[in-house]
């Protein structure tokens, strides 16, 4: 119970009710690791980081402000698609069958869902449909992708002489879309921003490399089906992206990985998404498969 008339319970409850939000954000949004290696994140240079996160050596935990944030982009889509539908764009987000846009490969161990399809007004003359993806940036990526600011009254205005454009400030994103664009058959994207500060919208037309597409098609390949480590980036630590990685203490201070069937030398990928255990000869059930057993050792 608390008593409202003294201030420091006010405080005490308004601190409770905070408390208890974040740990409802942790608890709506926390989803356990990823079962597949993700075509928006093949774009990323170390194959080790990407086989670290595959074999879930070490889980990142984030705060209930961190989950709302990367729930931010879901909330954006359709914010986008209600503003291209009104200049006259057709979106599908949904195939034939009522089901979302998705690529798959490797025995189900790779894949990625696409936000969308659109065609655009016959006004614009355009061939084909375009590929859409939505992505919100914080100011200091908005203004590498659009441009710094140069004045923000009476009107909000950027440098665009300075833009360094999608494809140079955002590659894993690049990536991303040409690893479903070459999937698709769709040789131009509509990249579509957000900043979540300011509610700039940012608009750029990406012709997309469908062998780059293919690339990453193979170098997903390499790291799901690697029983060893792949190359890191870098043999020290200090370097900048080491610096940043959760997987750093593993990767360059030989920290152990954490316990599970996939972070173990006995396990391996196989067909229909599922992990195959080479000492009890057999597919490992799904809800074994975070625990690991007395067996376990070690991949890494």
């Amino acid at each position: 119970m608390f008593d409202l008339s003294f201030q420091t319970e006010r405080e005490r409850l308004a601190a409770t009710i905070s408390a208890e939000v974040e740990a409802d954000s942790v608890a709506e949004y926390e989803e356990g690791p990823r079962w597949h290696l993700g075509g928006s994140e093949i774009g990323k240079p170390c194959e080790m980081q990407l086989w670290a996160g595959f074999r879930w050596l070490r889980q990142e935990k984030h705060d209930g402000r961190k989950h709302r944030l990367f729930k931010r982009g879901h909330y954006e889509e359709p914010k986008f698609i209600k503003r291209l539908r009104r200049i006259g764009f057709e979106v599908f987000e949904f195939d034939a069958d009522g089901k979302q846009y998705k690529i798959s490969g490797h025995m189900g161990h790779y894949g990625g869902s696409l936000d969308g399809i659109a065609i655009a007004p016959v006004r614009y003359g355009l061939p084909g449909p375009l590929l859409v993806e939505f992505k919100t940036h914080n100011e200091k990526s908005f203004a590498k992708l659009a441009g710094p600011i140069t004045s923000k009254w009476p009107v909000l205005t950027r440098n665009t002489a300075k833009a360094e454009g999608m494809r140079k400030s955002k590659p894993v994103h690049f990536s991303q879309m040409s690893s479903y664009g070459q999937a698709y058959a769709l040789p131009y994207g509509l990249y579509c921003a957000v900043n979540k500060e300011t509610d700039e919208l940012y608009f750029e037309i990406i012709q997309l490399d469908f062998n780059h597409g293919v690339r990453l098609y193979e170098k997903a390949g390499r790291v799901i089906f690697s029983q060893i480590p792949p190359a890191k980036i870098a043999q020290s630590a200090a370097f900048g992206e080491c610096k940043l990685c959760h997987y750093s203490p593993i990767c360059h201070h030989g920290a152990a990985p954490e316990v599970n069937c996939r972070s173990c030398e006995h396990a391996s990928p196989v067909d229909g998404g599922e992990w195959h255990c080479r000492i009890f000869d057999g597919i490992i059930q799904r809800e074994l498969v975070p625990q690991g057993c007395p067996q376990w050792r070690r991949i890494v």
